[in-house]
């Protein structure tokens, strides 16, 4: 028995507990997602990156048409840029003078978002982002509901407002994760219950813009709105941070209108 693993090694000869990923699901999987979101005008597809961290397979999806990529690790982010990926939201926000510092720098040579929600970060972002010479590009972060973050939606629009007062960022638009949507199985009622947040983040957009301040990116899709949020007639290009789709799983096929993502990731295991 080889002491190494090699391409063409029989299952029989990888020592275990192995995580396997076949490539063919994989494959089939991105470009499911991929083939729905071509020519759609509501949504865009902004793959979250926490499910697998790999450049390689975030490659794969920008060649299939994602717009983007999105993640919570600044780290992450510093990794892909240098591996060649330059469009990212992070949607994490970032403290610390170190941290900023290495934002400002990547702000330099990338085209990076990260996401705020209280005025003092902002004001940080900004004085050393000047110090620096560069803009950073910031999205509020909205909050909707259990475990979500965000500055709540009445909130948002003098939020926004007070953003602008600072030259060192420039307000990019808005995001917000609603994890409640995973744990329901019907599909209609998942799709209603979306609605009816993209229906409290269009009337803020509108807003925000009656106020004289461009929203130019929206983002609050998810692997269980794949096939939702596109269909919203009142917005369009909203960011989908779908993720989980890539290697799929049994607690996301059990939801109505994902059984189509099969599960591309195992665990081998012996006696």
């Amino acid at each position: 028995m080889m002491d190494h693993a090699y391409i063409g090694m029989e299952k029989e000869e990888i020592d275990t507990p192995a995580l396997l990923i076949d490539l063919d699901v994989l494959e089939k999987n991105l470009r499911i997602m991929a083939d729905y979101y071509r020519g759609k005008k509501g949504a865009v597809l902004l793959p979250h990156q926490k499910g697998h961290r790999l450049p390689i397979i975030a490659k794969k999806q920008l060649d299939l048409g994602a717009k983007g990529v999105s993640m919570t690790s600044f780290s992450l982010a510093e990794y892909y840029v240098n591996c060649g990926i330059s469009n990212i939201l992070i949607t994490s926000e970032i403290y610390g003078e170190n941290k900023i510092r290495r934002l400002c720098s990547l702000s330099k040579h990338a085209d990076v978002t990260v996401g705020v929600d209280n005025i003092l970060n902002v004001r940080q972002l900004s004085e050393m982002a000047l110090a620096n010479n560069t803009r950073i590009n910031v999205a509020v972060e909205l909050y909707m509901g259990p475990s979500s973050c965000g500055v709540e939606i009445e909130e948002a629009k003098s939020f926004v407002k007070e953003i602008t007062k600072y030259r060192g960022v420039n307000f990019k638009g808005l995001w917000w994760h609603q994890g409640s949507l995973g744990k329901i199985r019907d599909w209609e009622e998942r799709r209603k219950a979306h609605f009816k947040t993209l229906d409290k983040v269009a009337e803020l957009k509108d807003e925000i813009e009656d106020a004289g301040i461009n929203v130019e990116m929206l983002s609050g899709g998810y692997t269980c709105t794949w096939n939702m949020t596109p269909d919203y007639p009142r917005l369009r290009d909203v960011g989908v941070q779908a993720g989980s789709y890539v290697f799929s799983d049994w607690c996301l096929r059990e939801l109505e209108g994902l059984e189509v993502f099969d599960c591309a990731l195992t665990v081998l295991t012996r006696c």
